[in-house]
């Protein structure tokens, strides 16, 4: 792909086609009266997109074409008749509802334009289908949402041209360049061709070959594609070749090619293509435009105002302070809730008044795009943030979160099943309520009940898949919830079907190299976790679970380097500090550990796992008596049953010489663990006063399976038992020769 030096005319984009579909003309002698026909417009241009890679000016190009559809060159097309999505009013809802409103308003004979300006993008080389990105794309999984699908498109324009017998002209501006999910696959390319596919009856202008991209820069009407540029200026009459005010596809074709092959000949190759009915004519030329566009050093407007959306003309005042209402609900984000006053509710009270007929798809339209918005929203920040922040955000805001699912539910049930959106809002909604299950199932603390939770958040994500098959987020949930049954092989396989279909989300690779780490695959773990960091350095979860994979290797200084890296890119990632902790202490960087374990506990104050480990290190650090045992107290204060505790009891006592106590403690933990050798052996050496009770727990211990010889001939509380031939005996009888 070029990289195309500032000074320099240069923006890139998928594939920039006009289309016009043609109602098949029938042949008679007499030919029946029509209806005089109109011309409705939905124009889409994003170059701010919230997520994904930036372009300059490809709003613009859809304000300029806005413009001209408004001018006499245009048809001189009504604003109420032209739907104008800029910037982040371009989400994946909006356009829906714009597309929706023109298939239901159009009629037989009525000419129908989509204009597009902005990304186009595949998520896999194997991925055929192409997208067009909606200003809510996220920067990978597209079928997540905020991408309108090539063959959601392709239904649109049947359903306009075959369904309506509308004639449909498309602009697909789409092929521009950014470091997109597919980039390192063609996903401009891939777009390309499957925006090439034949539709209906349709005939096409390319802004550039399929290998080819279309660029930008203010050298073309002060800010333009070239291909917008020149389409317009084409469009308004300048393509007119034998000047009889009509302009075919041929004469725009040979127009478009001669001007942007000049344009564009010391930058790129740029040539656009045209298939179809050279003959067709794609504009009426209006002699004032022609003229004035002949005149030197012409641009186009630097911007227009967005489309206005018609007002009902309402006679009944209630009804018509009812509608002012739903507008506010709408604005204030007030969709479900509160039930009296809700968008919702006003518009289920008023949709069937008669005065409100021509405007019921209108509010349908804009109620299920807002509740699609809302909650696509939600879905992106999860799936590009940090998932343990996202979770910590979730569940300080989890009334708001868990009304999504309803939000998509509802938008779906507005819609309808036949509505060519339907599929895929069911399809997030299922994966979103499975996902709300899975995090209220992490928060649940009875098994049974937690186990359950999954269980149906499995089944939900199974149903995600059901409507599409492909659905990267919905693979990485289910390995999620493999690994909360501990079937670690089955995580992995799910999570390589997510990375199978979408390669450039970092997520499942992090999760990758978590589960191959619980297999003890540590060479795929580690080639995951540096898979993950390559496609996005700044996601601390990776980084975390590359420090795990290292722990368990037992290689703590490099894993006390990626906890660090985790902890620098999020300086709340509480688990990191406990796992550096014990890093710490595996080093014997004593000091560094407890310094981990109190900066834990500020975070995480509830964990007894943590107060026993600050006992241990603090005692390691011949701290006293009083800075010890109160870490202790706190640990059973929050778990009663925390066994390792009482061992730390016991060893507290017995590094201050209070034998008593650590024979009781010592007693209770092999009460808690009768299986662990180490306990009886700590409890003989808290009876080392007394040899034949020391002599009878050293017994148990060897049975048990201790071994430690050297331990047993240096341990200084055993130095008078060592003497004694009962001790001599036993240790002929376990440890031969």
């Amino acid at each position: 792909m070029p990289n195309l030096k500032q000074s320099k005319p240069g923006r890139i984009c998928i594939f920039c086609w006009l289309v016009l579909l043609a109602p098949i003309q029938l042949l008679a002698q007499i030919q029946p009266i029509q209806p005089k026909s109109a011309t409705r417009a939905v124009i889409i241009g994003i170059s701010n997109y919230s997520q994904v890679s930036k372009l300059r000016f490809a709003h613009r190009d859809a304000e300029a074409f806005a413009k001209h559809l408004r001018s006499p060159a245009g048809g001189s097309v009504p604003e109420e008749n032209i739907r104008l999505l800029t910037e982040e009013k371009a989400t994946q809802a909006q356009i829906g509802s714009a597309l929706s409103w023109l298939i239901a308003e159009s009629q037989p004979n009525d000419r129908a334009i989509i204009f597009f300006s902005g990304h186009g993008d595949v998520e896999t080389a194997v991925d055929d289908l192409g997208y067009l990105l909606a200003y809510d794309a996220g920067k990978t999984t597209y079928m997540s949402g905020g991408a309108i699908p090539i063959f959601m498109l392709q239904t649109v324009i049947t359903a306009l041209s075959v369904g309506k017998q509308v004639q449909v002209m498309l602009v697909a501006d789409a092929c521009r360049s950014g470091h997109l999910a597919g980039t390192e696959v063609g996903g401009s390319k891939a777009t390309a061709l499957a925006l090439s596919k034949q539709f209906a009856n349709e005939v096409k202008i390319m802004s550039c070959g399929p290998n080819e991209l279309s660029l930008e820069n203010e050298t073309w009407g002060g800010g333009h594609s070239v291909f917008s540029y020149y389409l317009l200026r084409g469009l308004g009459g300048l393509a007119d070749a034998d000047e009889n005010r009509e302009i075919t596809l041929r004469e725009i074709e040979r127009f478009l090619q001669d001007s942007v092959e000049t344009a564009t000949r010391t930058i790129q190759a740029q040539t656009p293509q045209a298939e179809g009915d050279a003959r067709f004519v794609v504009a009426k030329v209006d002699a004032a435009t022609a003229a004035a566009l002949k005149q030197p050093k012409q641009t186009q407007a630097a911007s227009e105002p967005q489309a206005k959306t018609p007002q009902p003309l309402i006679s009944d005042s209630l009804v018509l302070k009812l509608y002012r209402d739903f507008e506010k609900a709408l604005a204030r984000g007030n969709l479900l809730q509160p039930v009296e006053g809700s968008a919702y509710a006003i518009y289920q009270q008023i949709k069937d008044h008669p005065s409100m007929h021509p405007f019921q798809n209108l509010m349908r339209n804009d109620l299920a795009a807002a509740l699609q918005d809302d909650a696509q929203k939600a879905i992106n920040d999860y799936l590009s943030a940090d998932p343990r922040e996202m979770r910590k955000r979730w569940g300080q805001d989890a009334e708001k979160y868990q009304a999504y699912p309803m939000y998509l539910n509802k938008a779906a049930e507005l819609l309808g099943e036949g509505h060519f959106s339907y599929t895929p809002i069911k399809a997030r909604e299922f994966y979103f309520t499975g996902l709300i299950l899975r995090l209220q199932g992490e928060k649940t603390k009875n098994k049974p009940e937690k186990d359950s939770l999954f269980h149906i958040a499995q089944r939900f994500q199974e149903k995600t898949l059901t409507l599409d098959s492909t659905a990267a987020y919905a693979y990485n949930e289910l390995g999620l919830l493999a690994r909360r049954f501990e079937d670690y092989q089955g995580s992995i396989r799910y999570f390589n079907k997510a990375v199978s279909f979408s390669p450039r989300w970092v997520l499942p690779w992090a999760n990758l190299c978590d589960s191959y780490k619980e297999v003890g695959d540590s060479d795929s773990a580690l080639r995951c976790g540096f898979q993950g960091i390559k496609l996005d350095s700044t996601i601390a979860i990776t980084y975390y679970n590359l420090g795990n994979a290292y722990f368990k290797q037992s290689d703590f200084s490099e894993a006390i380097k990626y906890f660090k890296q985790a902890i620098k890119l999020n300086i709340n990632y509480t688990f990191c500090y406990h796992n550096l902790g014990l890093a710490y202490f595996y080093t014997e960087n004593l000091i560094l550990a407890e310094s981990m374990w109190m900066h834990y506990l500020s975070i995480e104050p509830n964990d007894s796992d943590t107060y026993n480990n600050l006992a241990v290190v603090r005692q390691k650090l011949n701290k006293p008596q009083t800075e010890i045992e109160p870490m202790l107290k706190k640990a059973l204060e929050l778990d009663p049953d925390n066994i390792p505790v009482f061992q730390s009891y016991g060893e507290m006592f017995l590094h201050f010489k209070n034998y008593p106590l650590a024979e009781q403690w010592f007693t209770r933990y092999v009460q808690a663990d009768p299986n662990n050798p180490l306990g009886y052996f700590q409890l003989a050496l808290a009876q080392h006063e007394d040899p034949s009770k020391a002599i009878k727990n050293l017994e148990i211990s060897f049975l048990k399976g201790f071994n430690d010889l050297d331990l047993l001939q240096t341990e200084p509380l055993l130095a008078k038992i060592r003497d004694t031939p009962n001790f001599k005996a036993l240790l002929k009888k376990h440890f031969k020769g």
